[in-house]
């Protein structure tokens, strides 16, 4: 799977209820059994998701996405969405999950709980699915933009 917007998430940039520089938006990780990668139809908030499967190692919080700007690329007619690096200081496997690894970043306007929190981003970027083994994880987001429209 490629990174990607979520369908719903696009409508509430255009219809004004996303913004990108102002809200809060945050971020998580998931792991190999969440379904975030194939859901989409009907997908509005993150409790809509059948599995969610977010990380649970030790240290592990949602983090702010930080320095967030939007920037108009007159020359390849698009509008882009960056962001400063998400940074996750020393998280390591809970033993229960161990066996399964970190599988993408879910970017999200932060509502106030999952029945209200709208899931924007799917990131996968990064690579294959990894343990984290108790490491400072850092994904720096491309110079071209996070995500573009």
């Amino acid at each position: 799977m490629a990174d990607r917007a979520y369908t719903h998430a696009k409508g509430e940039f255009l219809r004004g209820n996303v913004d990108w520089e102002n809200d809060n938006i945050d971020a998580l990780l998931v792991m190999t059994n969440t379904t975030t990668d194939t859901e989409d139809t009907s997908i509005e908030v993150l409790s809509d998701f059948s599995t969610l499967d977010e990380f649970s190692g030790s240290n592990y919080l949602r983090i702010d996405v930080p320095s967030r700007t939007v920037t108009d690329d007159f020359v390849n007619s698009k509008a882009k969405l960056s962001c400063g690096n998400l940074v996750w200081n020393a998280i390591a496997p809970h033993l229960a999950t161990a066996v399964r690894q970190i599988q993408a970043i879910i970017i999200f306007q932060n509502n106030g709980g999952a029945a209200l929190d709208v899931p924007l981003f799917y990131l996968d970027s990064f690579g294959s699915a990894f343990n984290p083994g108790g490491n400072k994880q850092t994904f720096t987001p491309d110079i071209s933009g996070l995500i573009s429209f």
